[in-house]
């Protein structure tokens, strides 16, 4: 696998995000299967980026993006972060999704002093189950939001970079 560079998400992304949102093989596995306007997905994105307390970084290889993993605070606990990822789909199982996640994982817990993140996945979605509980997140028993599972992670078990 080539290397794979970690950069904060920009403006320019936005075509991209909503293409790999709104490809049917991410919206099966969506917390929301709907698809998504790109009128609606701009507005989304403008005030995402306009939120200093929330975080997207994109990894790249050569240049051009692979996948993107966002970070939106946890109402329900400071300093810990619900973790949404999402893969180009013509990039899946190269690695790149694990890849990332790691990186993102080291950047919530050295430089965001995070105390812990959280990911809402499928049960189905075997894929993502896999690179979380990789990168040491664990389910939550008897845990759910809505259909989806909660997993989670307690940051000091990520490991320096």
């Amino acid at each position: 696998m080539k290397a794979l560079e970690l950069r904060p998400v920009r403006a320019v992304d936005v075509q991209i995000l909503h293409d790999w949102r709104n490809h049917p093989a991410t919206r099966e596995m969506s917390g929301s299967s709907d698809p998504i306007e790109f009128a609606v997905h701009k507005v989304w994105f403008e005030s995402f980026l306009a939120n200093p307390a929330r975080f997207m970084w994109i990894g790249c290889v050569g240049g051009q993006p692979v996948g993107s993993v966002r970070l939106d605070p946890d109402a329900e606990q400071a300093r810990r972060f619900i973790a949404s990822i999402q893969i180009d789909p013509d990039q899946r199982g190269k690695g790149y999704g694990q890849t990332i996640l790691n990186a993102v994982c080291r950047k919530a817990r050295f430089d965001l002093q995070a105390t812990g993140l959280i990911a809402h996945i499928r049960p189905e979605n075997l894929a993502s189950q896999r690179i979380f509980a990789l990168a040491g997140f664990v389910r939550q028993a008897g845990g759910k939001s809505g259909s989806l599972e909660i997993w989670h992670l307690d940051i000091v078990d990520c490991p320096a970079p």
